[in-house]
């Protein structure tokens, strides 16, 4: 099993002062934006919702079913670093990462986030989509206690 970081930001397009991305909910609506608030809503609405999908135009062919996904907020969300994990069930490169929400850690996260600040002593910029974390093993452990892994 593997980890990784999936950094999530609601910050907005400069040229159009819109939201550069949502989530869908499975009523087939979206939220306004990617913001915690938003995630929140989405992990609510999951209740009975067997998969979620992270569109990623980079899916590591190393990300296998059973992986962890930890969910990120840096700057633009006031650095409140993981606030949810989830667990990989399928890869599709055309739709992305499909997991399931491992909702109890979720909570916790949600409840008391690794701070950002925390994981930029291992990843520096967290930006682009499925950042490694296997050879964070400390940064791993601390995720996993924060979560009641």
């Amino acid at each position: 099993m593997s980890d990784w970081l999936y950094p999530l930001s609601s910050k907005v397009n400069k040229a159009t002062g819109m939201p550069n991305y949502h989530f869908e909910l499975a009523d087939g609506t979206s939220t306004p934006d990617t913001s915690p608030a938003s995630l929140a809503s989405l992990v609510k609405d999951s209740a009975g919702q067997e998969r979620w999908v992270v569109y990623s135009n980079r899916v590591n062919d190393k990300v296998q079913p059973g992986d962890r996904v930890w969910f990120y907020y840096g700057h633009a969300d006031g650095d409140l670093g993981v606030v949810a994990v989830g667990t990989v069930t399928e890869l599709d490169p055309d739709e992305g990462v499909s997991f399931t929400w491992k909702k109890t850690a979720t909570k916790k996260l949600m409840a008391g986030p690794v701070p950002a600040r925390v994981v930029r002593q291992y990843v520096t910029h967290p930006r682009t989509a499925l950042w490694a974390l296997d050879k964070h093993p400390r940064l791993v452990s601390r995720l996993k206690k924060a979560a009641g892994l």
